[in-house]
C-alpha cells in the first residue's frame, strides 16, 4: 500500500509540471536533502580551486522537467540520455562579476551521492559543454539556470565557474 501511494504522489507531481513553450520550464518547489555549495555570499571556484572572482548572491534547487533532449557525458557512468519530458534538476540564482578585467563567465555544477561519486553534471552547452556562459561588466550582476540530469541519489551539488579575459571557443 505504501509503495502505491508513493508511486501515485510521484506521478501526480511530475505530470503536474511542464514546458510552458521553447525554453521555458515549469518547476515544483520541493523540500530538498541536496546540499548546495558553496554558501550564498561565497565567491564561486574553478575545479583548481582558483577564485573566479564571480560572486554567489542567492541559489536554490528545484525539480522540474526538461523541454529539450540532452545527452549525458561519457564520463558520468550512471544514468541515460535526457529526453524532453524527463524530470530535471534545476539550479537557479543570481551572480555578480567582481573580476576586474574578465567579463566572459562559464558556469557549471557536478552532483555527488553520499559516496562522493559524481551523478550529476550540467546539461548546458555554451561554446563549452556541460557549461553555461554570462557576459557581465565588473559590478554588474546576472541571474543563470542550470540543468543537471535527475539522479535520485543525489545528496550535494558543487557550482563552479570560470572567468575569461575572451570569449571561450
Amino acid at each position: 500500500m505504501k509503495i502505491l501511494l508513493i508511486l501515485i504522489l510521484g506521478c501526480f507531481l511530475f505530470s503536474s509540471l511542464s514546458c510552458n513553450g521553447p525554453g521555458t520550464i515549469t518547476t515544483v518547489t520541493t523540500t530538498t536533502s541536496v546540499t548546495l555549495q558553496p554558501d550564498a555570499g561565497s565567491f564561486l571556484m574553478d575545479q583548481q580551486g582558483a577564485s573566479s572572482e564571480v560572486l554567489l548572491k542567492n541559489v536554490l534547487i528545484d525539480k522540474g522537467i526538461s523541454c529539450q533532449n540532452y545527452g549525458l557525458p561519457s564520463f558520468i557512468s550512471t544514468g541515460q540520455p535526457v529526453q524532453i519530458g524527463d524530470p530535471i534538476w534545476l539550479i537557479t540564482g543570481t551572480v555578480q562579476n567582481q573580476h576586474p578585467e574578465y567579463n566572459y563567465i562559464a558556469i557549471w555544477a557536478n552532483g555527488y551521492d553520499d559516496k562522493g561519486n559524481m551523478v550529476a553534471v550540467t546539461l548546458d552547452s555554451a561554446h563549452i559543454v556541460g557549461q553555461i556562459l554570462l557576459y557581465l561588466e565588473n559590478g554588474e550582476t546576472g541571474t543563470f539556470t542550470l540543468h543537471l540530469n535527475m539522479a535520485s541519489n543525489l545528496k550535494s551539488v558543487h557550482i563552479f565557474a570560470h572567468s575569461y579575459a575572451m570569449m571561450p571557443p
